[in-house]
Order: structure tokens, then sequence, then C-alpha cells
């Protein structure tokens, strides 16, 4: 077992769900083999944080199934205000510039190698990790997953924003003024509030999220309007 670079003593994984009863299980089988992937390499604590943000169906009861899973309510509708719950609720308590939160959602799968590319950023000097993400080739077509590919090359560049993949320090965090109330875009704006503070932003093309390619998704200028309108 290797000891951690000084600083990052906490991994918090944030995971809005609204209504994923049909693809939460991925998501949780993949967290928990990118967690066990991590364990092995590191001391660093990981928690996760599932945000139910009223959903009618059995994704608070499938979360609460799986061990080491941390369920809470959002009070407020709506994906930003799901992850400003989420990251609020780890950092209670928590030392903020020990912490690394780990954005991702509910319909997406992580790569085994996630939470030690998500590291490895917060040991060596990144304040905030912009990775990428890779559409569930199931549910496109292959001229639309060929048109993907071509709008979105693999970069080290941080010029995609998800918060399917999406990384930052807590103190970082916190002084950006978080996640806003907002229903959609709720990762670019908070990028942008931190690249205006000056944050040491990095990009990664390595361990690109899985994430649904459903055209009717859940926040409503989602990612699902973006197959929708510009894969067709």
């Amino acid at each position: 077992m290797t000891v951690d670079a000084e600083g990052i003593t906490l991994i918090g994984i944030v995971v809005p769900v609204l209504n994923e009863a049909a693809l939460l299980p991925r998501a949780l089988d993949a967290i928990a083999a990118a967690r066990q992937e991590f364990e092995r390499e590191s001391m660093c604590r990981v928690r996760l944080v599932i945000v139910d943000d009223g959903s009618t169906d059995d994704s608070a009861r499938i979360a609460r199934s799986r061990p080491d899973v941390e369920v809470i309510a959002s009070r407020h509708r709506g994906v930003g205000s799901a992850r400003a719950a989420g990251a609020a609720h780890l950092l209670a308590g928590a030392r903020p510039t020990q912490t690394w939160i780990a954005s991702t959602d509910g319909d997406s799968a992580v790569p085994a190698e996630w939470l030690s590319v998500h590291h490895a950023a917060a040991t060596s000097g990144a304040e905030v990790l912009v990775g990428q993400i890779e559409p569930d080739p199931a549910d496109l077509t292959p001229r639309q997953l060929r048109r993907w590919r071509s709008l979105n090359p693999p970069t080290t560049e941080p010029v995609y924003i998800h918060g399917a993949n999406l990384g930052i320090r807590g103190d970082v965090y916190l002084r950006s003024g978080g996640f806003q109330a907002a229903s959609s875009d709720e990762d670019v704006l908070l990028v942008d509030a931190l690249r205006h503070q000056g944050s040491r932003i990095r990009g990664t093309d390595q361990a690109p999220v899985l994430t649904s390619g459903r055209v009717r998704g859940r926040a409503p200028d989602g990612f699902a309007r973006y197959v929708r309108e510009e894969l067709g």
C-alpha cells in the first residue's frame, strides 16, 4: 500500500439522482468497483453521497440497499441544488483543504481508474479537474457516435465541462460559492466562477465516464438536449 501525498485525506463522491431506478444499479456497481480499485492502492478515505432529488420511483430504496452509501434528500428540486446539497453534506465537519469533491451522475458509469485519476490530480497541484464523458454506444446510432467523437475529441484542455466527471478541492469549492441552484448548466457556471477566481484548473482525457445517451433527460437543458439537438 502506498502512502498518500500530503493534503487530500477524503474523496467525497456526489451523485444527484432523480428517477434513475433503471440506471442507478449500474452507476452504483461502477462506483463500487472504482472504490475497490482505489482503496487497494491508497489510504485516502472515500465517501459516497446519493442526493435524492424528489424521485417517485425506487431510486432512494436502491441506493439505501447498498453498503457504504449515504442517502440524503435535496430540499429544492433541481440538479444544481442537489449537487450543492451533496457537497455541503460532505464538507460538514470535514477539512475543506483536505477534501476532494468528485461529481458524477446517476445515469453514468465511472471507469475503475476514475478515483485514482482524480486523486492523482488533487495531490499533484490541481484544484479543479475537468474530465470527459462518453455517451453509451447502445443509446446512439453509429452516425451519432461518429458525430459525437468528431465534436468532442480527447483533450487534456479543460474545455468540455460535465457534472458527470468533475472534481474540485473543498476549500476552492467554498470560495467559488459552490453549485448554483440552476436546473441545468450548474457545472459550467461553477467552472466559470472558478476560472474567474484564478483556480488551478486541469483537464484530462483519462478515465472518461460512460453516460446515458438518452434524448429525454432529467435536466431540461442537460446532456439529453445536446444529444437530441446536436447529434440528431
